[in-house]
């Protein structure tokens, strides 16, 4: 087995991309902190949003570095995936039970009647474990799952196809493959918020893995991506294609690391599970305190519940998603050709 590689500047990047998504969740009007609603919170964080795409061009890279650096094969195609899926969705699961808990508990001491719970099936609740919820006419309890959907997704893509995109000499086919990934995004009545339509932002990350690993040159390497931000610039938008650009071009060619940094990182899938748990909490709790707050005091009541997010986040980052993490990769070190 080779040492798996860290690549500091992801740990920064990682935690960014997870506290600008929590901080927009809680600037929304109607949102986890709808009685914190400021428009100043709001005007400094609408578009938060964007870091889950920051996350999918870190996806892009750090997923094919991991089976790059172990020699990946496609025999080693179901120990990989098995080994995705206990790393991420068992912490999925549990938070999902969180929230599921935290509607009974209103529903019991507050409502005194089904209501937080009103519409939670069995079948809702079954499409939300599989991540399919959109395609069974559901929708996801804990909204952030959509996008670990889409990374699921992404996973079996990589799996099968990534001799064929990471092979030496097959750049050519890299970019063809790619090209045709989003070509196949316009495919009529498929639903919009899949792998597909998201690949070219995956494509830049894997740019960025080809030029770390020393296949691609620097011209080279920027035309592509200055290709794939154009595409995501005309199928998704434009903001997207240049936080897409930027966040590869930090992967490329910034280089940090420090404690601060990691501890962020470390917690940051922690952080982006639990964010709508602990904030809705916060909201509830403290809306008894401070029933007519003023602007200064809504966003400090944000700026807490982002600190009570992160500080939640470490708990269940260490009782929860850790476990979980060691089991995976004591499988990676049984399974050594599925990286």
């Amino acid at each position: 087995m080779t040492q798996k590689t860290h690549v500091g500047v992801l740990d920064l990047l990682r935690g960014f991309a997870a506290l600008a998504v929590v901080f927009f969740h809680f600037s929304l009007p109607g949102g986890e902190m709808q009685h914190f609603y400021s428009s100043t919170m709001l005007g400094l964080f609408r578009r938060g949003f964007l870091g889950v795409h920051v996350f999918f061009v870190i996806s892009g890279f750090v997923i094919p570095l991991s089976l790059w650096d172990a020699g990946y094969t496609v025999r080693g195609f179901w120990a990989y995936m098995r080994r995705r899926v206990v790393r991420l969705l068992p912490p999925a699961y549990v938070a999902l039970l969180l929230v599921l808990g935290q509607r009974l508990v209103v529903d019991v001491f507050v409502h005194q009647r089904l209501q937080a719970l009103a519409g939670v099936t069995a079948g809702m609740v079954l499409s939300n474990l599989l991540f399919v919820a959109p395609y069974s006419g559901h929708s996801y309890i804990n909204g952030v799952f959509w996008t670990l959907e889409v990374e699921m997704q992404y996973y079996l893509v990589l799996g099968l196809l990534f001799p064929l995109l990471f092979g030496e000499g097959r750049f050519g086919l890299f970019l063809l493959l790619h090209l045709a990934l989003v070509g196949a995004s316009f495919w009529p009545g498929l639903y919009v918020q899949n792998y597909l339509h998201y690949s070219p932002l995956f494509a830049m990350g894997s740019a960025t893995l080809l030029f770390y690993k020393g296949r691609l040159r620097r011209i080279p390497y920027l035309l592509t991506l200055l290709l794939f931000s154009g595409l995501t610039w005309a199928t998704i938008h434009r903001e997207q294609a240049i936080v897409g650009m930027i966040t590869a071009l930090v992967i490329a060619f910034v280089k940090v690391d420090n404690s601060v940094f990691r501890f962020l990182g470390k917690i940051s899938y922690s952080v982006y599970l639990t964010h709508i748990l602990v904030g809705s909490t916060v909201n509830f709790l403290l809306f008894k305190l401070l029933p007519a707050a003023s602007a200064a005091q809504s966003a400090g009541v944000v700026v807490l519940a982002v600190g009570a997010s992160v500080g939640f986040a470490a708990l269940f980052h260490h009782w929860v998603e850790r476990p979980f993490l060691q089991l995976s990769q004591r499988s990676r070190a049984k399974h050594n050709p599925a990286g």
